[in-house]
């Protein structure tokens, strides 16, 4: 196997609590003199068939791609790589250097309090990349893009929510209801739920069967429930990034 070291320059992240190594994986974090995450280093083993640095980018990528859906949740935008290096550890090449940017809509960008500790990356529950594609994804679509992919969050974790699931107040329970607003944005036929139908005219007050985008009542709704749904998933999620169950 061939011993290279690839070495990420990032857009600096704020983190509140340093981490400066996660020895199992090869990676060695360093901060500038705000206290800003700027630098990433992989040490990675390949094959020695592999020569050409792309292969070798694509390699440590690939092993990366948990550590970077999850800074991109946690601080609210996407990593911005502005040079990656590799270099042959015990072959004594040149580093060859790449340099690119991600394009994207101004967004804010959280500070992240810590990053997860080194066994969560080691092993983390099956789908926990899955998930938080898919929620960083709602976070930049449209609103119902996101309803969608919160679902698709909601139901990989906890199977369909059963129809007739009301709180103490006699509502569809949160998990219902983000079913119920899913399937109203979903289809274009009339819907045939009668549960669905009344829910949906308890809230417009009349009767509604299909999802209609350039009705200001249905997107002003639906911009509401992105929100709510956004919560709901997120602490569904987190709960499952700290836990150790």
């Amino acid at each position: 196997m061939g011993k290279w070291k690839v070495t990420y320059s990032i857009s600096p992240i704020s983190i509140q609590i340093h981490i400066y190594e996660y020895p199992n994986l090869g990676l060695k974090f360093e901060y500038d003199s705000y206290g800003k995450l700027y630098k990433v280093v992989h040490s990675i083993e390949v094959s020695e068939e592999i020569h050409e640095y792309e292969k070798v980018f694509i390699k440590s990528e690939e092993q990366l791609y948990l550590l970077w859906e999850y800074i991109n949740y946690a601080q609210g935008m996407p990593v911005i790589i502005e040079s990656r290096t590799a270099e042959r550890l015990d072959n004594h090449t040149e580093p060859a250097i790449g340099d690119y940017s991600l394009q994207g809509k101004m967004v804010v960008r959280k500070a992240i309090e810590k990053m997860l500790d080194e066994d969560r990356f080691l092993n983390p529950p099956p789908r926990l990349s899955a998930w938080l594609t898919l929620a960083n994804r709602a976070r930049d679509g449209s609103d119902e893009e996101a309803i969608r992919n919160y679902y698709m969050i909601l139901e990989d974790m906890e199977g369909r929510p059963e129809d007739g699931q009301k709180d103490e107040k006699g509502k569809p329970k949160p998990e219902l209801e983000l079913k119920y607003v899913r399937d109203f944005v979903s289809h274009g036929d009339c819907l045939t739920n009668q549960k669905l139908l009344q829910y949906l005219k308890d809230i417009f007050n009349k009767s509604v069967c299909r999802f209609d985008p350039q009705d200001p009542e249905h997107k002003n709704f639906i911009r509401s429930k992105r929100e709510e749904a956004r919560k709901l998933i997120e602490e569904k999620i987190n709960k499952r990034l700290f836990s150790n169950n």
